[in-house]
C-alpha cells in the first residue's frame, strides 16, 4: 500500500530519502527555475547539494540567497561536471541518489513518483518528461512506450 501524501516522510528525518546533486558553472541566468522547481515540489523529504564548479558570473551570489536547511552549497575550482558530481556523491546521506543539471527543472510530482515506485513497487516508471517507461519488476528499463 503506497501512503498518502500525509504519510509521505518529510525533511526532518535523519536520513533523506533522496539526495539530489545538481552541479553548475556560470548558470547565473538558469540556476534559479532548477532550484525553484526542486524547492517547490510537494514531496520534501530529499537534500539538495549544489555544487558551484568556480562560477566567474553571479552563480554565487545567487545560490546564498536560498535559505533552506534541505540545501548545501559546495564550492570548488573548475573541473568539470563529473568532478563536481563526484565531490557531491561524497557528501551525500540519501537513499537514493538522482542527478538534476542546472539548466534544467523538474515537474510538479517527480519526486513523489519515485517515491511512490521505489517504496509502493509497482511496475511503472516515469521519466523527466512525464512519458511512461515499461519496466521489469526490478525498474530497470527495458521499453518506452510508443502510446
Amino acid at each position: 500500500m503506497i501512503p498518502s501524501k500525509n504519510q509521505m516522510p518529510h525533511s526532518q528525518s535523519m536520513i533523506p530519502f533522496l539526495t539530489i546533486i545538481l552541479p553548475t558553472y556560470n548558470r547565473a541566468k538558469l540556476i534559479k527555475r532548477s532550484i525553484d522547481s526542486i524547492l517547490s515540489q510537494d514531496f520534501k523529504d530529499f537534500e539538495l547539494l549544489i555544487i558551484d564548479d568556480g562560477s566567474t558570473d553571479h552563480t554565487p551570489e545567487l545560490l546564498q540567497e536560498y535559505e533552506d536547511e534541505r540545501i548545501k552549497i559546495f564550492t570548488k575550482s573548475n573541473g568539470g561536471v563529473s568532478s563536481a558530481r563526484n565531490l557531491d556523491l561524497k557528501h551525500a546521506k540519501g537513499e537514493y541518489i538522482t542527478f538534476i543539471d542546472s539548466d534544467d527543472y523538474i515537474l510538479q510530482g517527480f519526486f513523489q513518483d519515485a517515491w511512490k515506485l521505489l517504496r509502493g513497487g509497482g511496475d511503472r516508471c516515469f521519466d523527466l518528461w512525464g512519458e511512461d517507461i515499461a519496466t521489469n519488476p526490478d525498474c530497470r528499463i527495458i521499453l518506452k512506450s510508443q502510446t
